[in-house]
């Protein structure tokens, strides 16, 4: 699976495998490319190897127009051969961490007046810079070694999230990874959740939900159901499944109602969110999340209509830890506030 999407991305994206057939030691991490193996002369006056990086733009498997001309280093300052750092292309010194394990010191920026059309002009300019004093030092200096990277596609989603990589918040998605979150109820609030959260990289989404999806919940739902999906008579959580599927892989679909014989299946989940109306079935749910000290988000949205007006309340309770809280308080608050 590493091999075909890094091969797949290089058959269709004529820029990066020009990179990688002129000898340049291509790597896909994430959605960023990085180019390693690039000589520079340090402030010392030595030669030593770094790392040019960029996030990537993509359409599907395809390399689009580079969305910027700024390119991110792993090194140490590149200086010319008096060991003068080479100012012309310095943007900044400032470490920055973007996840997937790619920790930089510099950030670099050289625009030709028209911009990069593609990835190859884009690294090309930047590797000629830094190198051409280290080559000029020592002609036994190669860029070109022809060796091979696999690609890291240790990840939940089908196709890569080059919006986090255009933010720069990889590094605070990786907080998600390990999370098992478990979304109960899948109404007019618990779908716009599952919205959100299947464009996350968490390990695991969990949704428990025994209605069928029925004509009126498309109207309170995230998105443009097709009528012939009324008349299937689906379950809510295999419909939405089937939807978020396309991006996350790892959605687990529970067509049944949460009561107490179901209650153990909370017990694998790090953060479960409560989006039901308040039952018998609910209190219980809420009790056993405390006593687990499952963290947790209880939430709803309730509208009424007087006269002319539609008038509504919000309702979020949000618990982390069960000390914090004394568990009688915490259900009747849940179970009394509309």
């Amino acid at each position: 699976m590493v091999i075909h999407r890094l091969q797949k991305l290089l058959d269709h994206s004529p820029d990066l495998q020009k990179l990688v057939s002129e000898g340049y030691e291509l790597e896909i991490r994430g959605s960023y490319a990085l180019v390693h193996h690039i000589p520079y002369v340090t402030v010392k006056k030595e030669i030593d190897y770094g790392i040019l990086v960029s996030n990537l733009t993509l359409n599907g498997e395809i390399t689009a127009r580079p969305d910027n001309h700024i390119v991110r280093f792993i090194g140490d300052i590149p200086c010319d051969k008096n060991g003068n750092e080479i100012s012309s292309i310095i943007l900044d010194h400032q470490v920055r961490n973007f996840g997937n394990g790619i920790v930089v010191q510099h950030s670099f920026s050289n625009k030709p007046p028209e911009g990069y059309s593609n990835y190859y002009d884009k690294f090309k300019r930047y590797i000629d810079i830094i190198s051409a004093p280290a080559i000029a030092m020592d002609s036994i200096v190669k860029v070109k070694t022809y060796r091979s990277w696999d690609s890291d596609s240790k990840t939940v989603f089908k196709y890569k999230d080059t919006n986090s990589s255009k933010a720069g918040i990889d590094a605070v998605s990786e907080k998600l990874l390990e999370q098992r979150i478990a979304i109960i109820g899948l109404g007019g609030t618990g779908s716009y959740v599952l919205d959100f959260l299947a464009k996350t990289p968490v390990k695991e989404i969990h949704l428990f939900d025994g209605d069928i999806f029925m004509q009126h919940n498309a109207f309170r739902a995230p998105g443009a159901a097709i009528e012939d999906v009324f008349s299937e008579c689906v379950n809510k959580v295999d419909y939405f499944k089937n939807i978020y599927c396309n991006m996350h892989t790892k959605i687990v679909a529970h067509s049944y109602f949460v009561d107490e014989t179901h209650l153990s299946e909370l017990d694998g989940m790090t953060f479960v969110f409560v989006s039901m109306d308040c039952t018998t079935e609910k209190q219980d749910i809420i009790t056993h999340l405390v006593e687990k000290n499952i963290p947790f988000i209880d939430l709803g949205i309730g509208l009424t209509c007087t006269e002319d007006m539609i008038g509504g309340q919000i309702r979020a309770t949000t618990v982390i830890n069960k000390r914090d809280y004394d568990k009688r308080n915490i259900v009747s608050r849940i179970q009394g506030v509309r």
